[in-house]
């Protein structure tokens, strides 16, 4: 039982390790700087909780 307990964590933990470096290898530096130069622009008008600002932020990450 604690072997198949350790198997099926080993490969729980695999698959998040595969997931972090597939999505890593598609986000560069430049892009991560239009994406927060975008969110910390004046368009979106700061991003105080239920202001319009903050609704233009959560559109836009979603």
């Amino acid at each position: 039982m604690l072997l198949a307990m350790l198997l099926v964590a080993n490969f729980v933990i695999a698959q998040k390790e595969d997931a972090s470096a597939k999505h890593a290898a598609i986000i560069t530096a430049a892009a991560l700087k239009e994406k927060l130069t975008i969110l910390a622009s004046d368009e979106m008008e700061g991003r105080e909780t239920a202001t319009p600002g903050q609704k233009k932020a959560a559109a836009y990450i979603e």
